[in-house]
């Protein structure tokens, strides 16, 4: 019994350690999500971490978000894995047409068979 309270101490531990560096990268991101929010953990900060991760950096939509959410009890829709995988592809193709124009490349669509 005394191994199964040192394993559930030491997750315990850990997760706070985990949603504490949460808080310093949104912090180092000028994301000051725990002067609005007492529990960065709970739903409502799991949302607007969502919506981070998603790519929406405006102050604010994320304010409108929290306020939203806080006043109406409002859920974060997730759009789903889908969306997102799209969403970074689109970003990668952009970055590698950055780079490939950086470096004095064109990228032109293919002839058509």
């Amino acid at each position: 019994m005394r191994t199964y309270w040192r394993q559930r101490n030491d997750l315990v531990r850990a997760a706070g350690a985990h949603i504490q560096r949460m808080q310093k990268v949104l912090t180092q991101m000028n994301i000051q999500l725990a002067n609005v929010l007492s529990d960065v953990s709970g739903m409502t900060g799991q949302a607007i971490i969502k919506a981070v991760l998603a790519g929406q950096h405006d102050p604010h939509k994320l304010a409108r978000l929290v306020y939203r959410m806080l006043r109406y009890g409002m859920k974060y829709a997730d759009r789903g894995a889908a969306f997102y995988e799209v969403e970074h592809q689109r970003l990668q193709i952009k970055h590698l047409k950055w780079k490939a124009a950086k470096l004095g490349y064109q990228i032109v669509q293919a002839p058509s068979a």
